[in-house]
């Protein structure tokens, strides 16, 4: 009889890992381009994240002044004496054996971006500039849809200044 329920706890072992395994995946290389942070503004009121695309077109998107200052710290890999909040996010993911695989900027719903952090094969809804506060810390790469590049990005020439 034990060997009965050992064979049925590792054949449902094994379905749910198969099933858990099976969650599509998005295709980052169809639908979505690569981007990297371009600069990091932090203004009076409010601040700016400017991503690049290696076809030279940009997107801005506007945050806090705060949001801006946690992504200038990744980028610039400056460590602070105790983990801020995006440190210990990463803290936690990586304590529960969970890596973030990459960081995707979906789309735009009245005004507002929304962004998918990935990890492992989760799907985590977040701000964009959470996700790309994370991705920096974690080398993990960073993706924007092209619908939402070609409609909202800007084309600019090497020889101008974002």
């Amino acid at each position: 009889m034990s060997k009965v329920i050992l064979v049925f706890v590792a054949g449902a072992t094994l379905v749910l890992l198969l099933l858990l395994s099976s969650i599509p995946e998005i295709n980052v290389h169809e639908e979505y381009v690569k981007v990297e942070v371009e600069k990091v503004e932090i203004g009076n009121i409010t601040g700016a994240v400017i991503l690049k695309a290696e076809n030279g077109v940009v997107l801005p998107i506007y945050i806090s002044n705060e949001q801006a200052l946690a992504i200038s710290l990744a980028l610039n890999k400056i460590e602070t004496p105790r983990p801020l909040t995006h440190e210990l996010t990463i803290n936690i993911i990586k304590e529960m054996g969970g890596k973030i695989r990459y960081v995707t900027i979906d789309k735009l719903v009245t005004g507002t971006y929304y962004a998918t952090i990935v990890v492992d094969s989760k799907r985590i809804d977040a701000r964009p500039s959470d996700g790309i506060a994370l991705a920096l810390r974690c080398d993990a790469p960073i993706y924007i849809k092209k619908s939402l590049l070609e409609e909202k990005g800007i084309k600019v020439e090497k020889s101008q200044v974002v």
